[in-house]
Formats: structure tokens, sequence, C-alpha cells
């Protein structure tokens, strides 16, 4: 076997240490969230006639796009209105982030009516967020807020460098206490800081090979390869 265990004293050495690197350099290690369409899925709003969800939110280089599906889910038919004046936004923090365009920006002042069960979606543009692990809240026409949207750390777990990352784990056989500590961790901390937290777990031990990069190293590596390349694994194992 060409696996080797850390000692319990590294592993406690190392978490402290990728702790430390995670709360002071958190900040400065702020990113946006990677290009992509994130699924969502959340409802917005629902009553006896209308039930409102936003399905996914799509980023792009600089703007990221919400949509949102409606659905008339009472008895009959009932009318839906674009108003002249949008207040549509998106609130990080204490920032605000307003709708650029959108489904009504060319349908203002316009009524039309959908019929019991029918379904349609609409859109708006915004601005991109600034830190893909921040939480946010969309509040959406008339309809309310829906607070708590991720899209990062709950993201990263669809994003394809993590998954690349669970992929390799997948290949060296981490046991199943490793895989629940890795995907607690990047839930908690984000790709890659909570994610390497996971990984030099005791549980995860034996996935760091002999002669492979270790503590700062690794982390370093990880942000730039992936877990296959930092810590040795052959491009043919199985």
């Amino acid at each position: 076997m060409y696996f080797r265990a850390l000692s319990r004293t590294l592993l406690v050495g190392l978490m402290v240490l990728t702790t430390s690197v995670a709360l002071t350099g958190y900040a400065a290690a702020a990113r946006p969230p990677k290009t992509g369409s994130y699924n969502i899925g959340e409802q917005l709003y629902r009553d006896n006639t209308w039930a409102l969800t936003v399905t996914t939110i799509v980023v792009a280089k600089t703007e990221m796009t919400v949509n949102v599906h409606y659905q008339n889910v009472g008895p009959a038919p009932a009318d839906l209105y674009c108003p002249p004046t949008i207040d549509n936004h998106i609130t990080v923090g204490v920032e605000r982030l307003n709708e650029t365009s959108g489904y009504c920006t060319t349908r203002s002042g316009q009524t039309w009516s959908m019929a019991s069960g029918e379904q349609m979606d609409s859109w708006g543009v915004y601005p991109i967020i600034k830190d893909r692990t921040a939480q946010f809240a969309l509040t959406w026409y008339n309809w309310g807020s829906l607070d708590g949207i991720q899209l990062g750390p709950k993201g990263l777990l669809k994003d394809p460098e993590f998954l690349a990352f669970m992929k390799d784990l997948d290949r060296l056989q981490a046991p199943a206490q490793c895989i629940d500590n890795v995907t607690a961790a990047t839930l908690t901390g984000g790709y890659p800081i909570g994610t390497f937290i996971g990984l030099v777990t005791y549980e995860c031990a034996e996935t760091v090979t002999e002669g492979a990069l270790q503590g700062i190293a690794l982390f370093q590596c990880l942000q730039q390869y992936p877990l296959s390349t930092c810590i040795g694994l052959p491009a043919d194992k199985p």
C-alpha cells in the first residue's frame, strides 16, 4: 500500500492552521460565484391562486439572471400585471443590487390572464454578487422576499471543481466518514478552504499518499489544481 496515515498530532496542527487561514484570510479570498446555472428550487410565494418558485440563477461574467416560475394553482383564470415602476432587487448584507433588466422591462403596464393550471417563467438580471459564499435576499415585485439564497457554499456542491475533487476521493475509495467531513466542511467554509479543512480530518488521512504535499502547500495546490494532481494520484488508477 502506498497510502500513509497522518498522525493525530499533525492533523490537529493542520486543523488549527487551516482554520486560522480561513478566519484571517477569508475576506481577502472572497470570490464571485463561478459562471453556470445554480439550482435554487425555493418557493417565493404561495396562496390559493398563485405559486411562485425561484428555479435557477444563471451566473455570467458580470451579471446573474434570476428565473422565477409562476403557476396558477387556483380553480379559475387570474391576471398578472407588469407595473410601470420595477423595484426588484437583491440585498447582500447592506448592499442593494437593483434589477437592470427583466421580463417586464419591455412589457410595462401590460396585463394578461392565465388559465387555471397554466404556467410561465419570468426573469430578472442583476449585477453579480462579490462573494460566492454570501447569503442574499431577493425582493420580487409585490410578492415579497426570499431570504437565505446561497450560490455557495451550497452551490459549490454542484461546482465542477468540487465535483472533480469528490470524484478523486471516490477513486481513492475514501471512507464514508471522510466524504461526510469534506461535504460538511465545504458547506461551512466553501471551496477550497472548507474542503481542505474536511480533507485533513483524521477520517481522511489515508487519502494523502506518501510524498504528497501537506499543510499549506497542499492548500495552495488545491487552489490551482485538482486533488489527484496535488496528492499524486496516478491518472490510470481506477
